[in-house]
């Protein structure tokens, strides 16, 4: 927990801490892999080579999640929400940079679909996928939109604790603790 100075018309008596996810690894950044770190371990648990995912073209869930399945020696499988012209013309998606970018050079296998919410669109083609890849001898753990999912959860449990930790430990001043999750 870091102290937070930039907001100068803060009451006299307050100070501003901010735990700082951002800064936990250059690949994975973020409150992803906190979630991650608890789904990854089932699906090694259950046995699984390959993990599937769903977002955005750029989705930083979806690059968390393919670096961190590489770096356990898992097979990551992405489905994308993209647009039409997307689909058609799939060679020049390398040209966008940013996440996509950095999962097409780990090798992610990229699955492109139509705009649609999760249950109609995306989670019918990670389930269609993941028995092409049980066809073809691989087992796949499916990991929805953004890793919120019962196991996911715990990470979020963990960092709630890490964060009381570290304020009831280091701190010497009154706490009020506020959260903010998309």
């Amino acid at each position: 927990v870091h102290e937070w100075s930039r907001f100068p018309d803060l009451p006299s008596g307050f100070t501003l801490g901010i735990k700082r996810d951002d800064l936990t690894h250059s690949t994975l950044t973020g409150n992803k892999i906190r979630k991650l770190e608890f789904i990854l371990a089932a699906a090694l648990d259950a046995g699984c080579d390959a993990v599937i995912t769903a977002g955005s073209l750029q989705t930083n869930h979806g690059r968390a999640t393919a670096v961190a399945a590489r770096e356990l020696g898992l097979e990551p499988y992405l489905v994308l929400r993209s647009r039409p012209s997307d689909v058609e013309d799939k060679d020049s998606l390398a040209d966008r940079g940013g996440n996509l970018l950095v999962d097409m050079m780990i090798g992610a296998g990229i699955v492109l679909a139509p705009y649609g919410s999760q249950k109609d669109f995306l989670m019918p083609r990670m389930e269609k996928l993941a028995r092409d890849l049980a066809a073809s001898g691989k087992k796949a753990h499916i990991i929805p939109v953004g890793g919120s999912d019962s196991l996911g959860l715990w990470g979020y449990m963990c960092a709630f604790h890490e964060l009381v930790t570290q304020v009831c430990c280091c701190l010497d001043f009154p706490i009020s603790l506020m959260h903010a999750m998309p």
